[in-house]
């Protein structure tokens, strides 16, 4: 741990014993903090995320499409009942300009007490809700689940203590640690025969891993304190925070597809979701997780949030857009070469869902610039509208297969994108034709790369398949960062001084 997080942690520690948290956002030296914000946040996402995709491939290895479909028909249950907890309130901490040990107190106890009262619900009504969706066998999965979400509200405010402080490493050491005791926990289960449970064991591991990691490095102890004034100063902001998170995190899809459709169908769709999230974790999820802290400590000056949201939107798209063209490119040969031949029929849903991820790594800078802003309400509604008609989507076209399912969410996604897309540029005050110059230079060179990697392709067949699929990929990303660069020099060229002149300064 560096100087200055052990002077943070330090700061945290001792103005948990007085009166008033001395918390503000960060005043000076913000450029830095941003700069290793981006180091650490890589480690935070980049370590969970290989070693998920390493559960990931594992697991898809040993279990079938209806397995992973009762594994994520419970965890949606449980992550819907969840939703509901009001876990997003400890945004309102990273958000407040002015914070108090009353708002911390008062806010962990609402998550402390929504989270036992959920355990103790779930567990209560595991069986009933089991039968509701017609597969009683869950039942005791859902109990068992019960348990994570329990630990993830408890560490809701500690986790926001560290945000706020732009303590990087430490939800770095709080995530590495966890994800590497879920994945060995998972490793183990798996080959030793337990199937399904190695999944779900695995997750309720690294929940309770994170939560008292997430305490340790908090160095806050709450106080048995609950203030109603301090619960209105964030009761806005956490009250449309929460309804976002419910409309994002409650997984109904899931679990009406699962009903509708059975296990199978939802084991392939989660299947192509969770190809989805990893991607889109390590793509932009480095940057989601610092810019929310960023934006939020620029909002007194809109140039300076200006800047930092161009340059994180331009950021993600350059990172993001090889990788979902080139993931819905090579599917066809990488999905039965890697997983197996039994998630053949998750190729044309990976393909669709990729056509999703070129834009939800613009949606997850989008979503952090809208709730630093304090406009969680917009951000709320137009989840809720998405929501709402991949809903619709879901009980039209179910029956019709995953594939076809997958196609109508996509095209949804894209007809109803330009709403984020204007929002944000309003938020901020740029042009569209500035907004959009930012994904100019990565469209064009994932164009180009995909042209090369289809007409060499055949050219390929006569090499050994996995030979042949690591050639497509060096070709692919040979072609993208040779274009990319040439196109993006001055702009590669003005960040780096920009982060240059920073790093002097500070």
């Amino acid at each position: 741990m560096d100087n200055s997080a052990k002077m943070s942690s330090a700061t945290l520690s001792a103005a948990a014993e007085g009166p008033a948290v001395s918390l503000a956002h960060l005043q000076s030296g913000r450029g830095l903090a941003a700069l290793k914000g981006v180091f650490w946040s890589s480690i935070n996402t980049l370590v969970p995320a290989i070693l998920g995709l390493a559960v990931f491939v594992v697991s898809s290895r040993f279990l079938t499409p209806t397995d992973f479909g009762l594994v994520g028909l419970a965890a949606s249950i449980g992550m819907f009942a969840s939703a509901i907890a009001p876990g997003a309130f400890a945004e309102a901490l990273i958000q407040r300009s002015k914070l108090t040990n009353d708002h911390v107190d008062t806010v962990f106890w609402l998550c402390a007490a929504s989270g036992l009262a959920l355990f103790c619900l779930l567990l209560i009504f595991a069986s009933p809700i089991a039968s509701l969706v017609g597969q009683p066998s869950i039942a005791l999965l859902i109990q068992v689940f019960a348990l994570r979400f329990l630990f993830d509200l408890l560490a809701c405010v500690p986790n926001a203590l560290i945000a706020r402080s732009m303590l990087f490493n430490l939800i770095a050491l709080r995530t590495t640690i966890a994800s590497t005791i879920a994945a060995v926990c998972c490793f183990a289960l798996l080959y030793l025969g337990y199937g399904l449970w190695a999944l779900v064991i695995s997750q309720v591991a690294a929940s309770f891993i994170s939560f008292v990691v997430a305490f340790w490095a908090a160095k806050h102890v709450p106080a048995f304190r609950f203030d109603l004034p301090s619960l209105k100063d964030v009761a806005s902001y956490g009250i449309f925070a929460s309804g976002t998170r419910f409309v994002g995190t409650m997984k109904l899809d899931q679990i009406l597809l699962g009903s509708l459709a059975g296990p199978a169908v939802l084991g392939i769709y989660n299947f192509a979701r969770r190809l989805l999230t990893i991607l889109n974790s390590v793509m932009a999820g480095t940057l989601a997780s610092v810019s929310h802290s960023l934006f939020s400590s620029l909002q007194e000056s809109q140039a300076k949030v200006r800047e930092a949201f161009l340059l994180a939107t331009f950021a993600s798209l350059t990172v993001s857009f090889p990788v979902f063209a080139g993931l819905a490119l090579i599917s066809d040969e990488l999905i039965p070469l890697v997983f197996g031949e039994k998630w053949l029929s998750a190729i044309v849903p990976v393909q669709a869902l990729c056509a999703v991820g070129l834009i939800a790594s613009v949606g997850i800078v989008q979503s952090s610039l809208i709730a630093s802003q304090g406009k969680t309400n917009w951000w709320f509604y137009y989840q809720a509208v998405q929501q709402g008609i991949t809903l619709g989507i879901i009980l039209a076209f179910h029956s019709y297969g995953v594939e076809v399912l997958t196609i109508a969410i996509a095209i949804k996604t894209y007809l109803l994108w330009p709403i984020s897309f204007l929002m944000s540029a309003v938020l901020v005050n740029v042009s569209v034709w500035k907004y959009l110059q930012q994904m100019i230079p990565a469209a064009v060179s994932v164009l180009t790369m995909v042209i090369v990697l289809i007409v060499t392709r055949d050219s390929l067949s006569v090499f050994d398949p996995y030979f042949r699929l690591a050639l497509q990929i060096l070709i692919g990303g040979a072609v993208y960062v040779s274009l990319v660069s040439i196109l993006s020099f001055h702009r590669i060229k003005h960040l780096v001084q920009v982060f240059q002149s920073r790093r002097k300064k500070h």
